[in-house]
């Protein structure tokens, strides 16, 4: 990103400097006003001046428009008047005249007829200091304009108009010599468009063309000059990276090696796992395995590497990658290796836990055990032969957990939640068997011997079966309430209770 910052400050200074070369394409050029001779764009000079030089410049026997520049700093005034000809699109055999304010220089454009008559080299700049009178032109001193000090050289455009016309009309072969001035050395300089070539082409003069030159010279010079320091620097940082890891890379390699070994003596401590302790450990076993067949990967090119740090540039940035990720590795194995230790940790934390578990559990069970002891004392006709198998199995049960609490810390703690769940709600169903028994054994059997009763009486064949069917259900839900066989509860009860009451609304 720095190197495109560069460039982007080079970008801007090379456009300054094509702003400050060619000021011309950012002059610009007034509209042209039909019938109007005479331009003040500076809006400084006297309405009458200008009708003054409207009327000498209507005599001559081709048009002539004269334009006045307040400021022309860096502007050829030749070329300026040459592209404001063919911007107005001007008669061919018309003159304009661009007259700077701020210095004594004027530039002229003929158009291609006029051209035709004059001199093929072009008119040389003149300078007059003192003007010279115009013949038939009496100077007005009334005039707003003080023609004596800043603007006297205004005076003498007509007298310049009257050379080119004189030039025109005495032909080429009676012109004066290449070179000479068309006035005299104390006259206005006039600038025109040299090399004329043809009408939509712009041409540069020679200082421009050395200025442009020069510039893009300096393009070059600084594109070069970037990009060299750029090949500079790369070079640089590689001979620093180069340096850099000849001396420690040797010290990286040993701290790899010595992280391989931390790994290799962990291993040991992950292996004898079963169950879902095995299956949680695969993934992190198998990044551990991955990141050991890297690294004797590295041990065995490493003195390779040392050697093409030296060679070729493919080779040199090759090897310089390869040092690179030797750190990279090592980082990575000092985090596995203590996220090691933290899996080891949390393994022995899941198994003191289970362990803490079990305590409570064995407690629960002592203490349930209780319980049936004296729920048997207070109701002698309850046996609860099978809820006591039953129990006895989940004692068996959890002294398989805490067998297996060494091997499977994980799957012992899955397990030990709902054999806790499983244990709860049979406590709950246990509570309810004496209760339930009194209502088999008195409440619900008194209701049943008053339905027999009116089934007898005047109850039909299909009430008669209806109520045989409904104390079957109560001999068998009265039998297992006094077995505590819980399942055989739950999965009677229900359709007892229903047909009990529908043939009771019945009868």
């Amino acid at each position: 990103m720095r190197h495109w910052k560069y460039l982007r400050l080079l970008i801007v200074g090379i456009t300054l400097q094509l702003a400050c070369v060619l000021p011309l394409a950012a002059q610009t050029l007034p509209d042209l006003k039909p019938g109007q001779v005479v331009y003040d764009l500076s809006e400084s000079l006297s309405a009458d001046y200008l009708r003054l030089t409207e009327s000498q410049l209507a005599r001559y026997p081709f048009a002539v428009r004269v334009v006045y520049l307040p400021q022309t700093t860096g502007v050829n005034l030749g070329q300026y008047a040459a592209k404001l000809f063919r911007h107005w699109d001007l008669p061919q055999d018309s003159l304009l005249l661009v007259v700077a304010l701020d210095r004594r220089k004027m530039g002229v454009h003929a158009g291609s007829e006029l051209k035709t008559l004059l001199a093929e080299e072009p008119q040389p700049e003149q300078d007059l200091h003192q003007p010279t009178p115009i013949p038939g032109v009496t100077p007005d001193p009334t005039l707003p304009l003080d023609v004596s000090s800043e603007f006297d050289h205004l005076e003498l455009i007509p007298q310049a108009v009257n050379q080119i016309a004189d030039a025109m009309r005495e032909g080429p072969d009676k012109r004066q010599p290449s070179g000479e001035p068309m006035a005299n050395e104390d006259t206005m300089q006039i600038e025109q468009e040299s090399n004329p070539r043809p009408r939509r082409q712009q041409t540069l003069d020679r200082s421009t063309w050395l200025l442009i030159l020069g510039v893009f010279l300096l393009m070059g010079l600084a594109v070069g000059g970037f990009y060299g320091f750029r090949l500079w620097r790369r070079w640089h940082q590689t001979r620093e990276l180069i340096d850099r890891y000849s001396l420690q890379g040797q010290v990286v390699y040993e701290q790899l090696e010595a992280v391989y070994a931390d790994l290799e003596a962990v291993m040991p401590d992950f292996h004898g796992y079963l169950g879902e302790t095995e299956k949680t450990l695969g993934l992190f076993l198998k990044s551990m395995h991955s990141l050991q067949s890297e690294y004797e990967t590295i041990f065995d090119a490493f003195d390779a590497e040392i050697k093409a740090l030296g060679g070729q540039r493919d080779d040199r940035e090759a090897a310089i990658d390869f040092f690179r990720e030797l750190e990279l590795k090592l980082e990575e194995g000092k985090q596995l290796h203590e996220q090691a230790f933290q899996v080891l940790k949390n393994l022995k934390d899941v198994r003191q836990s289970n362990q803490q578990l079990f305590a409570v559990s064995d407690q629960k069970r002592q203490a349930f055990s209780q319980e049936l002891s004296e729920m048997r004392k207070l109701n002698p006709l309850l046996k609860l032969k099978r809820i006591q198998l039953v129990y006895q199995q989940r004692l068996q049960e959890l002294q398989r957990l805490e067998k297996q609490n060494e091997r499977d810390p994980l799957g012992v703690e899955k397990a030990l939640k709902d054999w806790r769940k499983q244990l709860s709600r049979l406590e709950q169903e246990t509570r309810s068997l004496p209760h339930l028994w009194q209502q088999f054994n008195q409440d619900l059997k008194q209701r049943i011997q008053d339905l027999r009763k009116r089934v007898e009486k005047q109850g039909s064949p299909a009430q008669r079966q209806a109520l045989e069917e409904i104390e079957k259900l109560h001999r068998t839900l009265l039998q297992a309430t006094q077995e505590g066989d819980v399942s055989q509860l739950n999965r009677w009860n229900e359709r007892f209770t229903q047909k009990l009451q529908a043939l009771e609304a019945e009868v």
